[in-house]
């Protein structure tokens, strides 16, 4: 999933409710599991333009689990719904 939050609206916890919005849609949907591929970031900020799949720190207060890091940079996150 791609996420945009206009910059007003930023470190408000507006991620983590989309992201836990994408995940009761897929329930919905029939769906069992859901995965997301959050960049780390190195330095504790990231550019904006880099940022859009989301941090893994999202994720987890979203409810997911940190399956893998398959590079330095990427995560790759499940959650079970």
């Amino acid at each position: 999933m791609c996420l945009f939050v206009d910059k007003e609206y930023r470190r408000q916890g507006v991620a983590v409710k989309l992201i836990d919005a994408a995940a009761k849609f897929v329930k919905k949907s029939g769906g069992r599991m859901v995965e997301g591929y959050p960049v780390i970031s190195r330095k504790g900020m990231m550019p904006d333009a880099f940022a859009f799949t989301g941090l893994p720190s999202a994720f987890e207060q979203a409810g997911f689990e940190i399956v893998k890091k398959p590079t330095p940079s990427r995560a790759i996150v499940r959650k079970q719904v």
